[in-house]
C-alpha cells in the first residue's frame, strides 16, 4: 500500500525546510505502524513569490516538487499533488508547521481499521494553541456541518488529512481555495457512500503570516458550507427560515383572531397587521414547499445517509401529491365562498360590499391554494424525471427484444 503526502505551499520560506525534514522523518514511523510500503512526499509550491520553491528543490529527488507560476489556490494547489501520485492513500498537510507529520501513522491506522473514506487530524484538543477567533469560526462550521448531517465531527478545516484515492471521485467537487478543507468535510459527512473518521492531534503555532483571512475566508466557508448542503440537505437549510416565518405570522395573527373569535368583527387599524400575516405566512409556506421540492431532486441525484429526520419524514407523509392538490383545491374552494357575496355584489352592480378583512383572508387562501398546485405539479415533474436515469440503464443495457421472446 502507497501513501502520497502533499504539501501546498505558498510562500512559506521560513517553514517549508522544516516541515519536509519532518515528513521525511515521519515516513519510518508511518511505514512501523501502518500497513503502508511505500511514502511519498510531494510539494506544491502554489506561485510562491518568496524562496519556498528554490528550498524545497533542495530535497529532490527525495520529494517530488511542483512550481505554479501564478497562484491558483489551496485546494488547486492539493489536487495537482494528488494528481502526481498514485498511491491508495493520499494526504495532505500545510506548510506552515503547525501540524506534526507523525501523525499521519494513527491516521492511516484508524483509516485502514474503521474502513473509513476520510480521516482527518482534530486541532480542538486541550492543547491546540489554535488562536481564540479561529476557534470560534471553527465552532460555527462544525456546528453547521453537525447539524445537517447529524454527525459529531470537532474539526470541520482542519490542514491535515488521509483519504482513500478511491474516495475523491466522491469528494468531488471540491473548491480551489482556502474553503477546500470544510467543503470536504461536508461533503463527507453528508455523501451516503462516504465515512469519516477523527483522530485528535496536536497544533502549534503557525510560522510565519497567515493567509487566511478570518472575515473574507470565513464568509466564503459559510457560503461553501451551505451550497453543499442544499445538495444533500435542502429541507434542512430551506424550511427552518419557512418555520421561522410561519412563527412569526401566527404571533402577529394571533391577536387578530383572537378578537374575531370574541367581538366577531376585525378593527380597521389591524388593516396592515393582517397584511403583513399574509406577506409572512405566503413567504413561509412557499419555504417550506421548495424544501420538499429539493427533497425530491436530491433523490435523483444520489442516495443521502439518513432521511432528513422526524420533520421531513412526517412532511413527506403528509404532503403527498394527492393531498397537495385536494389541498389546494380545498382552499381555493373556500376562498372563492367566503368571497362569494362580494364577488356578487361586483359582477352585478360594480362594487365590493362586503368588510376589506375577507378580501384579505380570500388573497391569503388562494394563494396558498395555488401554492400547493404547483408544488404537485412540480412534485410529479420531478418523479417522472426520476425515472428517466433508469430507463435510459435499461435501454443501454439492451431491452428485450420481440425475437428473443419464448
Amino acid at each position: 500500500m502507497r501513501f502520497d503526502i502533499v504539501i501546498p505551499a505558498y510562500n512559506e520560506e521560513q517553514s517549508i525546510e522544516s516541515i519536509v525534514r519532518r515528513c521525511l522523518a515521519a515516513r519510518a514511523t508511518i511505514l512501523e505502524r501502518t500497513p503502508v510500503t511505500e511514502v511519498t512526499i510531494t510539494v506544491v509550491s502554489d506561485g510562491s513569490t518568496d524562496r519556498t520553491a528554490e528550498l524545497a528543490r533542495a530535497f529532490e529527488p527525495e520529494i517530488r516538487v511542483v512550481a505554479y507560476e501564478h497562484n491558483r489556490g489551496y485546494g488547486a494547489a492539493i489536487k495537482t499533488g494528488f494528481a502526481e501520485g498514485d498511491g491508495e492513500l493520499v494526504g495532505f498537510l500545510d506548510a506552515d508547521g503547525t501540524c506534526d507529520p507523525e501523525f499521519f501513522a494513527p491516521m492511516i491506522a484508524a483509516l485502514v481499521e474503521r474502513d473509513a473514506s476520510v480521516a482527518l487530524g482534530s486541532r480542538m484538543g486541550p492543547d491546540s494553541r489554535m488562536p481564540p477567533i479561529r476557534r470560534v469560526g471553527n465552532a460555527i462550521w462544525r456546528t453547521i456541518i453537525n447539524w445537517l448531517a447529524q454527525t459529531r465531527i470537532t474539526d470541520a478545516a482542519s490542514g491535515m488529512r488521509v483519504m482513500r484515492r478511491d474516495a475523491l471521485e466522491a469528494l468531488e467537487p471540491l473548491p480551489d481555495g482556502l474553503h477546500y478543507t470544510p467543503t470536504m468535510s461536508c461533503r463527507a459527512a453528508l455523501d451516503a457512500r462516504l465515512s469519516m473518521v477523527e483522530i485528535p492531534m496536536s497544533y502549534e503555532e503557525r510560522e510565519g503570516r497567515s493567509k487566511l483571512s478570518v472575515v473574507r475566508d470565513g464568509l466564503r466557508f459559510l457560503r461553501t458550507i451551505i451550497d453543499v448542503g442544499l445538495t444533500y440537505q435542502p429541507f434542512r437549510i430551506i424550511s427552518v427560515p419557512g418555520f421561522v416565518l410561519l412563527l412569526l405570522a401566527f404571533i402577529l395573527g394571533l391577536p387578530v383572531l383572537v378578537e374575531y373569535l370574541q367581538m366577531r368583527q376585525i378593527a380597521e387599524d389591524d388593516i396592515y397587521r393582517l397584511l403583513t400575516v399574509i406577506v409572512l405566512s405566503t413567504a413561509g409556506i412557499q419555504m417550506f414547499l421548495a424544501g420538499l421540492a429539493g427533497e425530491h431532486a436530491v433523490a435523483i441525484v444520489h442516495r443521502k445517509r439518513w432521511d432528513g429526520g422526524p420533520a421531513l419524514r412526517l412532511a413527506k407523509s403528509v404532503f403527498t401529491e394527492p393531498v397537495l392538490v385536494a389541498l389546494g383545491v380545498l382552499v381555493i374552494v373556500c376562498a372563492i365562498a367566503l368571497n362569494a357575496g362580494g364577488l356578487w355584489t361586483w359582477i352585478t352592480r360594480g362594487y365590493v360590499s362586503q368588510h376589506w378583512s375577507r378580501t384579505a383572508t380570500g388573497a391569503m387562501l388562494t394563494l396558498f391554494g395555488f401554492q400547493c398546485l404547483a408544488a404537485a405539479v412540480l412534485h410529479r415533474m420531478l418523479r417522472l424525471l426520476a425515472h428517466i436515469p433508469a430507463a435510459r440503464k435499461r435501454r443501454e443495457d439492451g431491452w428485450p427484444r420481440a425475437d428473443a421472446a419464448v
